[in-house]
């Protein structure tokens, strides 16, 4: 065991019969990052028509606020993983991180609507920024033995974070403060600096795992400049960046759709629950947490296998029913308990295709296929925020939840075209 990074480090060496470990101090320590930022999101989401509601905004105001978070966060994803690449995962976390803080106290300090377009701009930057450089760090740590396993359950912190962030919202709302929302972000980003300043990887490779990675492409490169020293050759050329990674597109594109159609859980449904007197909205989004959790342990090893289409045809089938009975069964019970189709869809899906991206793409560019991959769903974010909220405000909700149905629909057509192609790699 190598010795010296304290919490940090990792065992390099495993028993001939003994499979590779996934759950080190590091990946715990990434995957904590990954559900806070998870969590920051979905609060912003469905925070936001919450708190215009409240200062008397309508919910079109509120909309066009949500495609300002979206239009940030997806300009900021078109960079963000060839900024990884370039410089370094702990650098771009920390400088999304400290965007965040920034953006959350530009309300606190001055509430204003020039403010509140500010705050989401810095917002978006700061979460896709944050949100890539950990995912990116998850996948370069995990032994290529258990690297789908592994994201699995990385993002299963994401995934409960996005199943905790709309009930935060809620729960931040209900305060007399109104800036209640932006003080529990500004905690939030606060602790994604700490996250931050813990991974120390990238200075030692040599701690992580031989089939890690980030590892592999290390050595790769220190080998690559011995065998050039010795014949008296010119170093080898550095990998070629690039913002955008094809082989991504097999998971992100189903995801692209299937965000369009979760939008609406993020930002109406808590909304939506209230509105209709449901006396504790919140309870939708524990039974959606405790069912992603549930779920991603059930189906973790499944990752590795070649089942992709079938699990996430069962995920874009129940949130599909989950959005409708929503609309269609007025009743608080029913309404808590269809919190289990948004957490088992969206707790097999973001996992499961991102690990179809991932596996897809060589080692060397997994944070720009990371990056891909989420600007696709973050792009969905922006066009859901953009048209339910156009829509909201023409016809109502059931449009929105109806059309959010059958947004989970196209994205299980995308998949039943891309994803075998990808489960032939496995």
């Amino acid at each position: 065991m190598r010795k010296g990074l304290g919490i940090m480090s990792v065992p390099v060496q495993q028993g001939v019969d003994q499979a590779p470990k996934i759950w080190t101090p590091l990946f715990i320590c990434i995957t904590a990052g990954i559900f806070i930022i998870g969590v920051i999101s979905p609060c912003v989401l469905s925070g936001t028509p919450l708190y215009f509601q409240r200062v008397g905004e309508s919910t079109f105001f509120a909309g066009m606020m949500l495609t300002v978070y979206e239009a940030a966060l997806v300009t900021s994803r078109i960079v963000s993983g060839f900024l990884v690449e370039r410089f370094s995962r702990k650098l771009i976390l920390l400088c999304g991180a400290v965007s965040l803080v920034i953006g959350a106290l530009l309300t606190i300090i001055a509430p204003t609507t020039a403010t509140h377009i500010l705050t989401r701009v810095f917002l978006g930057a700061g979460f896709s920024a944050s949100h890539t450089a950990a995912a990116s760090a998850a996948s370069d740590v995990l032994p290529k033995e258990r690297l789908g396993e592994g994201i699995g359950y990385s993002t299963l912190g994401g995934a409960f974070g996005l199943a905790i962030g709309p009930m935060m919202a809620l729960f931040l709302t209900s305060f007399d403060y109104a800036e209640s929302l932006m003080v529990g972000i500004l905690i939030l980003g606060i602790l994604m600096l700490v996250v931050g300043l813990l991974l120390q990887y990238e200075k030692r490779p040599q701690i992580l795992h031989p089939t890690a990675g980030y590892r592999l492409a290390w050595e790769v490169r220190q080998q690559g400049l011995s065998v050039s020293s010795s014949l008296g050759l010119p170093a080898p050329a550095p990998v070629k960046r690039q913002v955008f990674e094809k082989a991504a597109l097999r998971g992100g594109v189903p995801m692209f759709f299937f965000s369009v159609g979760v939008m609406v859980f993020f930002a109406y449904t808590a909304i939506y629950g209230r509105e209709a007197g449901y006396s504790n909205p919140s309870l939708f989004f524990v039974v959606a947490a405790l069912s992603a959790v549930s779920i991603r342990l059930f189906v973790s090893k499944l990752f590795n296998s070649n089942r992709a289409l079938v699990l996430f045809a069962l995920a874009s089938l129940v949130a599909a029913i989950a959005l409708v009975g929503i609309y269609m069964i007025e009743s608080a019970l029913v309404f808590y308990l269809l919190g289990i189709g948004y957490g088992v869809g969206f707790g097999i899906a973001v996992p499961l295709l991102n690990s179809v991206s991932i596996k897809a793409s060589p080692p060397q560019h997994f944070g720009t296929a990371n990056s891909t991959y989420f600007l696709l769903m973050d792009l969905g974010f922006a066009i859901g925020a953009f048209v339910w909220g156009v829509t909201v405000s023409a016809g109502g909700y059931l449009p929105v939840f109806f059309g959010g149905a059958a947004f989970m629909m196209l994205a299980l057509m995308a998949s039943m075209i891309l994803i075998p192609r990808a489960r032939n790699k496995d």
